[in-house]
């Protein structure tokens, strides 16, 4: 069985950090790649992903921790990841509302990611 990734971020550098984290370490997952957290929830509600990283500043800020917010207020328990540019305050309202982890931009570390989600993705 395939399985898919989907990564939210509004700039394409970003976007192709994570997909590149994902593909590299796993060859046999599909990634998909949305550019706002409006997409994002789109597609998750209508999708079957494996795991979801989201930047958190998208089309306005917060527009991850508010996309984490309406997908488990839908009853999707999908893990997701939030990434933000180092805040303390994003990082306990992620875990708060229900994210599986919280990397900071600034310290971004790949091998740690890897770590993290492939419990997800084996």
């Amino acid at each position: 069985m395939v399985k898919n990734v989907i990564v939210a971020d509004d700039h394409p550098s970003w976007r192709g950090i994570y997909a590149d984290i994902v593909k590299g370490a796993f060859p046999d997952v599909h990634v998909d790649a949305v550019e706002t957290g409006s997409d994002l929830v789109k597609r998750v509600l209508q999708g079957d992903y494996s795991l979801v990283i989201s930047d958190n500043d998208m089309e306005e800020k917060g527009a991850g921790l508010k996309a984490l917010q309406a997908i488990r207020q839908s009853g999707n328990n999908v893990p997701l990841y939030i990434v933000s540019a180092g805040s303390s305050d994003v990082a306990r309202n992620a875990l708060r509302y229900g994210a599986n982890g919280f990397y900071d931009k600034a310290d971004f570390d790949s091998d740690k990611v890897v770590e993290d989600i492939t419990q997800y993705l084996q």
